[in-house]
C-alpha cells in the first residue's frame, strides 16, 4: 500500500508547502534587475527544466516502496521532457471530457488503481550556510510528492497554482537528486473538472531560487489615481517588513525618477503619469531592494471601478472585446511556452480583442506579464471546475451540491485565494473570476468576502450567482458585475433594460465558435454599442483543442475525444475555437476582426457625400489610425482615397466628406475603409457599405446575341428526355426534373447526375437542428414524380413539373412546381415553385447539385468573398468579384461539415480546363464548389476518411439556413433562419466550350 495518504484527504491540501506570496524572482543586484529581460539571467534561479528520469505506473500500488531514496536505474524507467504531460510522451492515454467527472464521483476516493509518475534528476550545488532555498513547481497536474535526497519533502495538489517549499534543510553542496511522484488523480480532481483534455504531469516550470536566510517574503502593490489632478501614487504594503527596504521607480523609457527608503506609510508620487490600458499599457519599472535582494516589477498606473452599470477604467467606460483562452496545444497539451503565449496574443491584437479570460484556471506567471506589456484586460479565473455534479444521477445532480457543501469549503477557498495571492500585483488583471461552473452557495461567499477584503481594488466575478441556492439567503453583495454564458438576444436585451439589475452586465462566455461559426458575432456586437450596461464579453473560445495521432499507416492526424481507446468522452466537442489548433488563420477569425474594428463605417449619404465613422476605443483618438476607403462598381475599384480620423475622440461618432462617383441604375455601388495602425501600417480590418445593389451579370449582352439554332428532344424509355442541339446534348430525368448528363461538342460535363437537395452536412452548431432536421426526414429525402409534362414553344422546350419531396414514415416535406426551359442557344432557365408542409422545422438549404468531371477546379465569381460566407456570417467577406481555385473556395474543419458557402451571389462561372458554365439568377443566391459531397461530409468523422472522388459538386442554392452558435449557445437569429413556408427559386445555366 502506498505510504502517503494526503490525495485522498480533504483535510489536506498540502503539507510542508510554504504560505503563498506575491510572484517575483530576485536578483542579486540592481543592473542585474533592469538588465536581464529573463528571469533566468538572475543569480539566484537555477531552471530545473529539460530531461528528468521517469518511471511509469498503472497504478500507484505498483510503486515501489522506498522508490524516493534510490536513483531510477531499472529498466522501467527512460527519459521525459519537462514540463511536459505524459500523454503526450507515451504514457497512459488521452482523454477528453467536458463536464462529466473522469472518475466516479466519491470524494474524496479515486479509483484503486491511479496512474501515476516517478520523475527525478539530479543538480549540483554550491550550498552557503547563509542562505535559504526554494524549490518552485509552477503546476503539478494532479498532485506532487517531494522528495530530495531520500528524505520527503512536501505534497501539493493544486494543478495550476505554484507549489514552493523550503528545501534548504535537505540539499548537500555537490549533486542532489530530485524525486516527484506525481498521480493522474487526487481529490483536488473533483474541483479540476474543466472542459478540456485531461493530462498529466510536470506541466509548467520547476526552478531553485536561493536567498537570504532573512529576506522579504511578499509585497502588495496598489496603483492609485487622482484623474483630476494627474496623480498618481504607488503604495506597497507587507507583512513583513524588514528593517530597510529600498526603492527605485523608473519611467517608461527607464530612466529614474525616484528613488528612497520605504516606510510603512511611505507612497511613491508621480504627476503627470502615463496610464495603462490595454489600448495603452504604458509601464512603469518598480525595483524594492532589501538584504541584498532585488525585486523587479512592471508597474501599469490604472484605477478599475465601477460606475452606475458601467466599467470605467482611469475615469472612461471600457468594453471587453474578449475571448476565453485555455492553454493546449496538439503537440505539448496543455503545455505552453512564452512564445506560444506571445504568439495567441499577437494574434489576438490582430483581431482587435483587448480582454482574455484564463478559461479556466490560473496562468504561469509569464503570461501575465506579457497581458501586462502587450495590452490586455484579464479576468483571471481560479482554477475550480465542479461541473461535472450536474451528470449526476437523480436528485443529487445539483449544480450547488459542492459549492454549499461545508466539507469542501477548505479547498475551494484555498483555491480562489492562491489564484488572487501569486498574481495580485499584474496590472492587466482588473476582474478576479471565483472559477467556472462550480455551483454557488456558502463556500464561494466566504471566499468572495475573503478577496474582496484583500484586494478591494479590483472586481470579482461569479457566474453562477445566476443560479443561486433557493432554499437559503443569498450574498452577492461582494460580486462586481452580472455573468452569464450563451444568453439569447432576448435576454441580453432583458438583462440591459430591466430596471432590477444595476451592476454591469457581461458574457463570460458567448458566440460558442464551434467548427463553422460562430454566426452572430455581428448581433452581440450591436447589442453591446446599444447598451452601455453590456460590458462586453468573451468569445468561447480561442484554439480548438485537438492532440496529434497516428494512425496505422504512420499517417499523422488531429485527434478528439473517442480517438484514443477512452469509454468517456464528449467527441469533437473541444473542437471550438477560432482558431486551428496549430493557430492557422480562419474565416471566423476574420470575421471577429472586421466586426470590432476599432474605426467602424457608420452610415453614407449618397446625395451628400457624408461618412460616419465612430472610434469604439476608450483612449486612443483617431489620429493613431489610417482610414483608406475605396469605391467599387460592379466589384471593380474605381476610386480610392484616405480619411482624415485624427479628429475623432474615443467613443464618439463623427462625419468626414467622401467623393461619390457617378453610377447609373444598373450598377452596382459598395464603399468600403480599411483601417491600419498609423505607427506600424499594421492592417486592423475592412468594413464595407453596399449602397446600391442591382443583380445582374456580365454575359447579358453577350448571350443575347448567340445564335439560336432548333432543337428536337426524344422520351427515351419513358423517364429519359434527351434534348439535343448545335454541339450540346441534355439529358434529363423525368422523375428529378434534372439532368442527368451534359454533353457539349462530344464531352461530357456530369459525372453523375444532378439533383434536387434540402440537405447540409451539419455543421457543429446544427448539431441541435440536426436532431429535428433527421426526425422530418431531410437526410433521408427524394423526389416522388406527381406529373411531368414537355412540349415545344418559340421560346424553345419546355419541361414541367409537379413533384413531392418526402421521406419514409415521414408527411410530405415540400411541394415543388417545377419548370424547365432550354433555348437554341443551349441556355437552361428554371423555375422551382415551392410549399412547404406546415409545423416542419427550418430547411437546411434549397437549391440544385450538378456532380460534375474533375476538370472543373476554379470558380470566378460576383457575391461575398474571399471568405466562405452566410447569412449571418458574412462580415469577413465583402460583395465583390473573385477568382479562386477550389482549394480556397473550401474551408476545412477538424471535423467534417458544410463549408464554403458564398453568399448573396449575383452570379457564378465554374472553369474548367476546356468547358466553363455560368449561373446567373434574377435575385442572389448561393453557390459552393467542392470535392466532397455534403452526404460525404455527414458521414466523415475525421478530414483523412474523405476521399477526392474525382467530382466536383457544384452547388446552386436558393438559401442556406444560418450559422448561428447553437452549438453551446441560442439558435439561429430569426431573421436568418430558412422558415419561409412558401418560395421561388430561378436561374439559369449555360454549359459552354472556353474560347
Amino acid at each position: 500500500m502506498f505510504k502517503y495518504p494526503y490525495y485522498k484527504q480533504l483535510e489536506t491540501i498540502s503539507v510542508h508547502k510554504e504560505p503563498e506570496r506575491n510572484y517575483y524572482v530576485p536578483y542579486q543586484s540592481l543592473e542585474e534587475a533592469l538588465t536581464s529581460k529573463k528571469r533566468d539571467e538572475s543569480q539566484r534561479f537555477m531552471l530545473l527544466d529539460g530531461q528528468w528520469q521517469f518511471a511509469y505506473y498503472e497504478s500507484i500500488h505498483h510503486v515501489p516502496s522506498r522508490f524516493f531514496e534510490q536513483p531510477l536505474l531499472d529498466n522501467s524507467s527512460s527519459y521525459i521532457q519537462v514540463p511536459g504531460t505524459f500523454q503526450n510522451q507515451g504514457y497512459d492515454q488521452h482523454q477528453y471530457v467536458n463536464v462529466s467527472y473522469p472518475i466516479p464521483y466519491d470524494p474524496p476516493y479515486t479509483p484503486y488503481d491511479n496512474p501515476c509518475g516517478i520523475y527525478q534528476r539530479e543538480f549540483s550545488l554550491e550550498k552557503q550556510g547563509d542562505q535559504s532555498y526554494y524549490l518552485n513547481f509552477e503546476g503539478v497536474d494532479s498532485n506532487l510528492h517531494v522528495f530530495i535526497n531520500g528524505q520527503f519533502v512536501g505534497y501539493d495538489q493544486v494543478t495550476h497554482s505554484p507549489s514552493e517549499f523550503n528545501v534548504t534543510p535537505y540539499l548537500v553542496t555537490g549533486v542532489n537528486r530530485l524525486t516527484v511522484l506525481v498521480m493522474k488523480w487526487c481529490d483536488g480532481t473533483y474541483f479540476e473538472d474543466q472542459d478540456k483534455f485531461r493530462t498529466t504531469g510536470i506541466i509548467r516550470s520547476v526552478y531553485l531560487l536561493t536567498r537570504p536566510q532573512k529576506h522579504l517574503w511578499e509585497y502588495q502593490i496598489t496603483p492609485k489615481i487622482d484623474l483630476e489632478n494627474k496623480i498618481a501614487q504607488l503604495e506597497v504594503t507587507t507583512k513583513n517588513w524588514l528593517e530597510s527596504v529600498s526603492y527605485y521607480l523608473y519611467n517608461p523609457n527607464h530612466q529614474l525618477m525616484a528613488q528612497g527608503v520605504f516606510q510603512k506609510d511611505t507612497q511613491i508620487t508621480v504627476e503627470n503619469a502615463s496610464l495603462w490600458s490595454a489600448e495603452t499599457p504604458t509601464l512603469y519599472t518598480l525595483v524594492l531592494e532589501t538584504n541584498g535582494e532585488y525585486f523587479k516589477e512592471a508597474i501599469g498606473f490604472r484605477q478599475v471601478e465601477v460606475v452606475g452599470r458601467e466599467i470605467y477604467l482611469n475615469g472612461q467606460p471600457i468594453t471587453f472585446l474578449g475571448v476565453n483562452h485555455h492553454d493546449t496545444h496538439p503537440d505539448t497539451g496543455s503545455v505552453m511556452t512564452e512564445e506560444m503565449y506571445r504568439m495567441d496574443m499577437l494574434k489576438m491584437k490582430q483581431l482587435n480583442m483587448n480582454a482574455i479570460r484564463t478559461a479556466h484556471y490560473p496562468k504561469p506567471p509569464i503570461f501575465y506579464e506579457l497581458a501586462d506589456e502587450l495590452g490586455f484586460y484579464i479576468v483571471s479565473e481560479a482554477d475550480l471546475e465542479c461541473h461535472g455534479v450536474v451528470n449526476l444521477y437523480g436528485d443529487l445532480a445539483q449544480y450547488n451540491l459542492m459549492a454549499n457543501d461545508s466539507r469542501f469549503e477548505q479547498a475551494m477557498i484555498d483555491r480562489i485565494y492562491r489564484s488572487v495571492k501569486w498574481f495580485i500585483n499584474r496590472s492587466s488583471i482588473l476582474i478576479w473570476s471565483m472559477g467556472n461552473e462550480s455551483g454557488y452557495g456558502k463556500n464561494f461567499e466566504k471566499a468572495q468576502h475573503l478577496i474582496k477584503k484583500l484586494d478591494p481594488s479590483r472586481l470579482i466575478h461569479n457566474e453562477r450567482a445566476a443560479e443561486p441556492v433557493s432554499y437559503q439567503a443569498n450574498d452577492f453583495s461582494n460580486l462586481d458585475v452580472i455573468s452569464r454564458m450563451y444568453p439569447s438576444f432576448n435576454e441580453v436585451t432583458h438583462f440591459c433594460e430591466s430596471p432590477q439589475y444595476t451592476k454591469p452586465f457581461m458574457l463570460c462566455e458567448y458566440s460558442h465558435a464551434m467548427g463553422n461559426g460562430p454566426g452572430d458575432l455581428k448581433t452581440y456586437f450591436d447589442l453591446m454599442e446599444r447598451y452601455p450596461a453590456f460590458v462586453g464579453g468573451f468569445v468561447w473560445e480561442w484554439a480548438d483543442h485537438s492532440m496529434k495521432c497516428v494512425n496505422e499507416t504512420g499517417d499523422s492526424y488531429l485527434g478528439y475525444g473517442g480517438d484514443f481507446g477512452e469509454t468517456l468522452h464528449d467527441g469533437n466537442f473541444c473542437v471550438d475555437g477560432l482558431t486551428t489548433p496549430y493557430r492557422q488563420w480562419t474565416s471566423k477569425m476574420e470575421e471577429y476582426r472586421n466586426i470590432h474594428l476599432p474605426i467602424q463605417l457608420k452610415e453614407l449619404n449618397v446625395n451628400t457625400g457624408e461618412c460616419w465613422l465612430k472610434n469604439i476605443n476608450s483612449f486612443l483618438v483617431g489620429e493613431n489610425y489610417q482610414v483608406v476607403y475605396s469605391w467599387h462598381k460592379n466589384g471593380k475599384k474605381v476610386e480610392t482615397g484616405s480619411l482624415d480620423v485624427s479628429h475623432i475622440a474615443p467613443r464618439t461618432k463623427k462625419s468626414v466628406q467622401v467623393k461619390v462617383p457617378t453610377i447609373t441604375k444598373q450598377d452596382t455601388l459598395t464603399f468600403e475603409i480599411g483601417v491600419y495602425k498609423k505607427a506600424t501600417g499594421e492592417y486592423l480590418g475592412t468594413q464595407q457599405k453596399i449602397i446600391q445593389e442591382v443583380v445582374e451579370h456580365p454575359w447579358k449582352n453577350e448571350l443575347s446575341h448567340l445564335a439560336s439554332y432548333p432543337l428536337d428532344y426524344v422520351v427515351k424509355d419513358n423517364q429519359f428526355i434527351i434534348i439535343e442541339g448545335k454541339d450540346f446534348m441534355y439529358r434529363f430525368n423525368q422523375q428529378t426534373g434534372l439532368m442527368d448528363q451534359v454533353q457539349v461538342q462530344g464531352e461530357k460535363l456530369l459525372a453523375e447526375p444532378s439533383y434536387l437537395h434540402i440537405w447540409r452536412a451539419p455543421t457543429d452548431n446544427d448539431r441541435n437542428i440536426r436532431k429535428d432536421w433527421q426526425g422530418a426526414g431531410y437526410d433521408q429525402a427524394s423526389l416522388n414524380l406527381i406529373d411531368c409534362h414537355i412540349k415545344k414553344t418559340d421560346q424553345g422546350i419546355i419541361l414541367t413539373g409537379i413533384y413531392h419531396l418526402g421521406a419514409p414514415g415521414i408527411q410530405r416535406i415540400l411541394g415543388i412546381e417545377l419548370q424547365m426551359t432550354i433555348d437554341g442557344t443551349g441556355q437552361i432557365a428554371y423555375q422551382f415553385k415551392v410549399k412547404k408542409t406546415e409545423n416542419l422545422p427550418d430547411l437546411p438549404r434549397f437549391g440544385i447539385v450538378l456532380p460534375l468531371v474533375n476538370q472543373f477546379n476554379e470558380a470566378n465569381y460576383f457575391g461575398f468573398g474571399p471568405f466562405a460566407s452566410y447569412e449571418d456570417k458574412h462580415y469577413a467577406s465583402q460583395l465583390g468579384e473573385y477568382r479562386q481555385e477550389i482549394a480556397e473556395l473550401e474551408e476545412r474543419y477538424l471535423y467534417p461539415q458544410e463549408n464554403g458557402n458564398r453568399w448573396h451571389t449575383h452570379w457564378v462561372e465554374v472553369i474548367g480546363d476546356s468547358h466553363q458554365i455560368r449561373c446567373t439568377s434574377p435575385r442572389w443566391f448561393n453557390f459552393s464548389l467542392q470535392k466532397y459531397s455534403a452526404k460525404m461530409l455527414t458521414q466523415a468523422k475525421h478530414l483523412d476518411e474523405l476521399q477526392d472522388l474525382g467530382i466536383r459538386y457544384l452547388h446552386l442554392d436558393m438559401k442556406q439556413n444560418g450559422i448561428g452558435s447553437n452549438s453551446c449557445g441560442p439558435y439561429v437569429a430569426e431573421a436568418s433562419c430558412f422558415s419561409e413556408e412558401s418560395f421561388i427559386f430561378e436561374g439559369s445555366l449555360f454549359f459552354n466550350k472556353k474560347n
